[in-house]
């Protein structure tokens, strides 16, 4: 007996005992409704990453089916000077621009 069998048993004995209930002409259901069921299943492939991402396997796993982690390659020095040249201007900036407002920076106000 499949699982589908059974269920498909135990519906149609459920329908049985309900039209045993009813008395009524009206409601009552001669002969019952048959209700199939069908089991449906489908597939869908997942990246190891997804897999990953979803708790479905370890990380020792993935790497015994040939996945390495992603490491990004290093910042150019170019890129990291501008971002310190660009920060140095923006604080040096602010601190001159507080001057010329006259609003103190460096002072925290304690209202907040």
């Amino acid at each position: 007996m499949t699982f589908q069998d059974d269920l498909n048993r135990m519906l149609a004995e459920a329908c049985r005992d309900m039209a045993k209930e009813i008395r009524n002409d009206a409601l009552a259901m001669d002969p019952p409704p048959t209700i199939t069921v069908r089991k449906y299943s489908a597939y869908l492939p997942l990246s190891l990453e997804q897999q990953l991402d979803a708790g479905l396997i370890t990380e020792e796993q993935a790497r015994a089916q040939g996945w390495e982690p992603y490491v990004p390659p290093p910042t150019p020095w170019r890129s990291r000077l501008r971002w310190r040249w660009q920060s140095w201007r923006e604080r040096t900036g602010r601190k001159v621009g507080g001057w010329i407002a006259g609003v103190d920076l460096s002072e925290r106000d304690e209202d907040w």
